[in-house]
């Protein structure tokens, strides 16, 4: 399972497995996807303008699929962050 890093926090995602390296997965393909995610968050962030437009069901399924599965994992890393923030709460750390 991966473990992060955040403000001091350290946690792990539990819902992101795989039977291989990660590593091993990064194609130049998938590594365009993950640029492309990321520049389209800062645009949103930026200019609130997605890159195919506000009306997701015109967008390409492919682009959809990336977008739905990359909020996901954002999803679950600030999930797990949140859990260990609590956690260190409740200890008083």
């Amino acid at each position: 399972m991966p473990q992060y890093e955040s403000g001091g926090l350290r946690f792990r995602v539990e819902d992101i497995t795989a039977n291989e390296c990660p590593v091993s997965l990064i194609t130049s393909k998938t590594m365009w996807l993950v640029q492309l995610l990321s520049k389209q968050m800062r645009v949103q962030r930026a200019a609130s303008a997605p890159l195919f437009g506000p009306d997701a069901s015109a967008w390409p399924a492919w682009w959809y699929d990336a977008v739905e599965t990359g909020q996901h994992v954002l999803d679950l890393e600030e999930s797990a962050a949140a859990e260990e923030r609590h956690r260190r709460q409740q200890l008083g750390v």
